[in-house]
């Protein structure tokens, strides 16, 4: 691959599967880009690699269709480079037109060495035109070359969607190994490790985390919700009050909201909702607008119209 198109894949990078749009919309960086480019191709309209690069530009920008007529240009001036294909790929599987994505990354990845934005993204692909065992080997081949947190994570709610908790399991095992200690990637392990009722291996996944957290407190919550489903009451009522205890040092030292609303959720689980009323009004007074008191708010008033 030319130095022009490992630039423009390093690129890519920035926007791997998953990127969500606000954020790119949000960037002024494309339209600038865009201008740029628009001088570049006025200069040397010949230069194929020019269009792919703009077509990339106005993909982040939104606008599809422009995209595929520069790639078009770029397919007639430089037929040869596969860098139009993950490009096209790219911008149909925004549009939602995926079988043409798939058979435009197919094209990419059949031109080239693997890629893992490629592979990854056909992956998805393949899992919403419901091909999964096609899907998990883009995902691993992916993992392969570039191990990475939401492919893992994807590969595991494929594996879970498929009933195969025991892959699941493994897989997000795996992503520990090789991440460290990625958060997502241990409570989705947690989850599986509910779901299979092994209570002991959740916890321990709990506890190791317990070891570091900064903040406690929705960790042992979180101990809690497993002991009381593994028939530990007494247990899960002690790993409450000592995540009381830990949101309590919390608020001594600073009096946030989502600290307040914290103590709110433990003192509801503790069947104190009174004392959960309370702090939810206290977190509304210094927020008003936080969604999360709000919610909890209405919760607590429904749960008190029971009564």
């Amino acid at each position: 691959m030319g130095a022009c198109s490992a630039f423009r894949l390093s690129v890519f990078a920035a926007f791997v599967v998953g990127a969500a749009r606000s954020d790119v919309l949000a960037h002024p960086g494309p339209h600038e880009e865009i201008e740029r480019l628009d001088a570049l191709i006025a200069a040397e309209p010949q230069r194929g690699d020019l269009y792919i690069e703009r077509a990339f530009q106005f993909r982040l920008a939104g606008q599809h269709e422009v995209a595929l007529a520069d790639l078009d240009s770029a397919e007639r001036l430089a037929p040869q480079d596969p860098a139009i294909w993950i490009h096209r790929g790219l911008t149909l599987a925004e549009m939602q037109r995926d079988v043409e994505a798939h058979a435009a990354l197919s094209r990419y990845l059949e031109a080239s060495a693997g890629n893992t934005i490629a592979l990854a993204e056909r992956g998805r692909l393949r899992e919403r035109l419901g091909r999964s065992a096609e899907a998990l080997a883009d995902y691993t081949a992916a993992l392969a070359i570039q191990p990475e947190v939401t492919l893992y994570l994807l590969r595991g709610a494929l594996h879970e969607k498929l009933g195969d908790l025991d892959a699941a399991a493994a897989g997000y095992r795996e992503g520990l190994v090789q991440l460290g200690d990625a958060i997502t990637i241990r409570q989705a392990l947690i989850g599986v490790e509910i779901k299979r009722k092994d209570y002991a291996a959740a916890i321990a996944l709990v506890n190791a985390a317990l070891e570091s957290a900064p903040n406690r407190t929705p960790w042992l919550m979180r101990r809690a919700e497993i002991l009381e489903l593994a028939g530990h009451a007494a247990e899960a009522e002690s790993s409450r009050l000592e995540a009381l205890a830990e949101i309590d040092r919390l608020l001594a030292r600073r009096p946030t909201a989502i600290h307040l609303v914290s103590r709110a959720e433990i003192y509801r689980a503790l069947g104190r909702p009174d004392d959960a009323r309370r702090d939810v009004e206290l977190a509304l007074n210094k927020a008003p607008h936080y969604r999360a008191a709000q919610e909890l708010q209405s919760q607590l008033a429904v749960h008190s119209a029971k009564e």
